[in-house]
């Protein structure tokens, strides 16, 4: 397979590499020369791309987030559904990525270990929250906003649980079930 020549795609491929690397060797463990080495280049390449293993990471989040956000529903006007973006992080089919899911579980195992990850996946977190919260205040206009936010967090923490679950005890949840079961769970919260 030829190398990409120009920096994008190069940057690219050495993030597609820590991608690879982080369900199974975690940020600590998965080190430049790693990164390298799966990404069949010099170490020097890395270091000419990016400054630091926290800027691949970045990276590493950004492609996550855009991934979700190509499966996630694309709105013109006003904020997305929330069962559909629920659908978009939980349910299989078109799209899912099982190893973005134990990436994504790694990097937030990580996050609780070292502050430069956490500071990169807690501005993801956010994002993720913020987009939540728009999409139920849709469903529930007049909902004291901190009530939404909470309503948010809560669903956010859930799909983390599925991950988690997914990555570490694979087959404890059903395939296909989490998702229905937030769909019950935010319908009873905001006729609540």
């Amino acid at each position: 397979m030829p190398r990409p020549t120009t920096t994008p795609a190069r940057q690219a491929q050495i993030a597609a590499a820590l991608r690879r690397l982080l369900p199974t060797k975690g940020f600590s463990g998965a080190s430049i020369k790693a990164i390298a080495q799966e990404a069949q280049l010099a170490p020097g390449l890395v270091h000419h791309h990016f400054t630091s293993k926290a800027a691949i990471l970045m990276r590493v989040v950004d492609d996550l987030a855009e991934a979700l956000q190509q499966r996630a529903p694309q709105t013109s006007e006003g904020p997305a559904d929330i069962h559909a973006l629920i659908d978009a992080w939980l349910l299989p089919g078109p799209g899912a990525d099982a190893q973005a899911v134990l990436c994504w579980a790694a990097i937030g195992a990580e996050a609780a270990r070292r502050d430069d990850v956490r500071q990169v996946y807690a501005a993801a977190v956010a994002r993720q929250v913020d987009r939540f919260t728009e999409a139920l205040s849709a469903h529930a206009p007049g909902r004291p906003p901190e009530d939404l936010r909470g309503i948010a967090v809560m669903l956010y923490a859930a799909i983390e649980g599925s991950f988690r679950l997914h990555a570490s005890a694979p087959g404890t949840i059903p395939p296909g079930a989490a998702a229905p079961a937030l769909h019950a769970l935010v319908d009873a919260w905001l006729t609540a």
